[in-house]
Parts: structure tokens; C-alpha cells; sequence
């Protein structure tokens, strides 16, 4: 719609909105709409009928135009999207973490992205929103301001309001876009994600690590630990020492944070650590408690042996850490990409989900 137009059609939708229009109330004449907003009489009769076509009005020959239904805050807050280019980011993310999985090369790839096509933006942090009815308030104060699509930024655990109650995001439907730092949500929820490629990190892990070692690697994770992000790596290690051509598998010990470290490390010089075995450590924190504990033992990382892990985690710049991480830029891109081809298309309901290749940080310990 051109800008005489938008402006009688939001005319009409903020009387409806404030009360000021009933059912079968006559609104202004074209003409008198010309008037009122200095536009031509085509402008007034497509927004009109525009509206019509949306069941707000009912048009009569000898009676004029009258209001034929009074749509909900929902309704009226989908009419309004069509005036405007807005997309809320709502993220979900715990705090703690967000200088890992969400960060500001996210969002500002993101933000560009958008911006670029003249969508707007606005950011809510929705973390620690555990009842529904809250959460419904806040929809539907984004649905009444006219916001055209929603970005979720999951945390870690794939919990929330909207991953728990997938319908209340019923309102937007193809216009959900997730961001999903790892927890498979891709076959569960009926949202458009993007997240990193865990199958590939692992893959990218053994393909970097494997030639540094004597043909042998082990996985190092905590101990007592389970989560989807780290079952899907496992497996892209796996097909990629059988790949390879490795017979012996991937063995998997675990590390505890406390206590004695002893039987750990016998366990790893059994199975050659020292003797050019190559180790893959669940992420950096499990990665630098390991590295401290081998330097307690008389072993470096990166001397004694190699050590890959992931995240990326700036808590641990000085540890120099050979790590794979998200490449949240491209991740923030695709999102803005996929929205920009969602709001130029208004019968698109297709549901996409992408995932995108980590890079590979090589630093000292590897």
C-alpha cells in the first residue's frame, strides 16, 4: 500500500482499536476520506476495500460503508503487520552463557541483515518467563504493536515457554524463526531454525586432530553428563574415524571435576596418552579443567598431547585453545535471510530448518 492508502486503513484499525467504531456503524464517505487525508478517491476505495476483503466492512450502494465486525486484539494486530516491517526478538538464552552461543556478532547480523531490507527491529529478553499467561500477555502486546514475525533465542536445554507450548506462537505460525544453539529441537517444533552443524563439528574435530596422533583419539566429557548437543558431535566423530578408516572406535572417559585425578590419568596412559594419543574434550570448560589437572600430573596440552574442543569461550583466552565454535555472523545472516523471504512472500507457509558449519580456532593445544 502507498502512504495514502496505509494512512485511511490505519485510520479505520485505530477507531476499531480505541471503541470508536461499532458493528454497524457507517464510517466516512471516499470522498470525505479523500478529504480528511488529502489523498485521491482510488487510494480511499483500495483501502476500503482491502479492509472489506478482511471482513471489517460491509459495503452498500444506497446504505454506504458500514462496520460488519469488531476484529480481536489478534485480529487487529495482524491487520496492522501489513503496514508495517517489524520482527521482536525474544531471547530466551540464560545470561550466563550468551557470551558463548549469543553474542553480538548474532545480533548485529542479524539487525544488518534486516535493516538492509527496511525491517525494523526490536529485542526482549523473555529468559526466566515460566508462566503462560505472561507469555501470552507479551504476544499479544507484539501482535497488537503490528509486529510481522518473531526470532526465539533458545538456550541451551531447548526449555521455554514456546518449546513447551509450541501453540501459543499459533498467531504467527510460518513467521516463527529459531535460533537454536544445539538441542535438536529441528524435528519437534513446527518453527523455521537455524543452528550450528554439531554432526559436522565433531567431523571437523577427528579430521583436524586424527593426523597429529598416532591414529588413536578418546572423547573427554564430564562425568555423569547427557544432552543431544553432545550425542549429535559424537556421532560426527564417529563417521568420521570410520571415514577414515579407524577400526578401534571412539572411546569415552569421563572426568570429574573434584577429588583425585589418579585413576583418570592411568586410564588415559593406557589407552597411550603421552604416546601420541589425541584427545577431544566435550567443550572448553571441560577442556581446561582438563588441562589443569594434566599439568598437576606433568603433562601439557599440546606438547604431551593434543587436545580439540569447542565453543569458543572467551573465559578461557588464556588457555589458547585449539576450538571449534558457531559461526554466529553467518547463523545471524540465514536468519535475517530467511525473514526477509518470508515477509515478501504473504502466502508462505513453508517451514525451513538449516544448519550451519562451525569454524575451527588452531591455537596452542593443538
Amino acid at each position: 500500500m502507498n502512504n495514502g492508502q496505509q494512512k485511511i486503513y490505519q485510520y479505520i484499525l485505530d477507531n476499531l482499536a480505541e471503541g470508536q467504531l461499532g458493528v454497524n456503524e457507517r464510517i466516512p464517505t471516499e470522498e470525505e476520506l479523500c478529504r480528511m487525508f488529502n489523498t485521491s478517491r482510488s487510494n480511499a476505495h483500495y483501502a476500503l476495500k482491502r479492509l472489506e476483503g478482511h471482513g471489517i466492512l460491509r459495503r452498500n450502494k444506497k446504505q454506504g460503508t458500514s462496520i460488519q465486525k469488531i476484529p480481536s486484539a489478534f485480529g487487529l494486530g495482524k491487520l496492522r503487520s501489513e503496514l508495517t516491517r517489524n520482527v521482536c526478538i525474544l531471547c530466551h538464552h540464560q545470561p550466563e552463557t550468551r557470551d558463548v552461543h549469543v553474542n553480538e556478532l548474532l545480533f548485529n547480523a542479524l539487525e544488518n541483515g534486516l535493516r538492509a531490507e527496511n525491517i525494523s527491529t526490536t529485542v526482549k529478553d523473555a529468559y526466566g518467563i515460566t508462566d503462560l499467561a505472561e507469555y501470552k500477555r507479551l504476544l499479544a502486546s507484539l501482535i497488537a504493536s503490528g509486529c510481522n514475525a518473531l526470532v526465539l533465542i533458545a538456550d541451551g536445554t531447548g526449555s521455554g515457554i514456546p518449546f513447551e507450548y509450541p501453540r501459543v506462537l499459533s498467531e504467527f505460525h510460518s513467521k516463527v524463526f529459531v535460533y537454536d544453539p544445539g538441542q535438536s529441537m529441528a524435528p519437534n517444533y513446527p518453527y523455521n531454525i537455524v543452528s550450528p552443524n554439531l554432526f559436522e563439528e565433531g567431523v571437523l574435530a577427528v579430521d583436524y586432530l586424527l593426523p597429529k596422533t598416532n591414529g588413536s583419539l578418546c572423547l573427554c566429557k564430564e562425568a555423569g553428563f547427557r544432552s543431544n548437543w553432545l550425542h549429535e558431535r559424537q556421532i560426527g566423530m564417529e563417521c568420521a574415524l570410520i571415514r577414515s578408516g579407524n577400526t578401534t572406535g571412539l572411546p569415552v572417559v569421563e572426568f570429574a571435576f573434584e577429588g583425585d585425578h589418579a585413576a583418570f590419568f592411568r586410564t588415559l596412559r593406557e589407552r597411550g596418552l603421552g604416546d601420541g594419543l589425541g584427545v577431544i574434550a566435550m567443550n572448553d570448560y571441560v577442556a581446561v579443567r582438563l588441562i589443569d589437572a594434566a599439568k598437576a600430573a606433568g603433562l601439557i596440552a599440546g606438547i604431551d598431547f593434543p587436545l580439540i574442543s569447542f565453543d569458543n569461550n572467551s573465559l578461557f583466552q588464556n588457555y589458547e585453545l585449539t576450538t571449534i565454535a558457531p559461526s554466529l555472523r553467518k547463523i545471524g545472516a540465514k536468519l535475517a535471510e530467511m525473514i526477509v523471504n518470508a515477509l515478501s512472500d504473504n502466502d508462505q507457509e513453508e517451514i525451513v530448518t538449516t544448519k550451519i558449519n562451525s569454524s575451527l580456532m588452531v591455537r596452542k593445544t593443538a
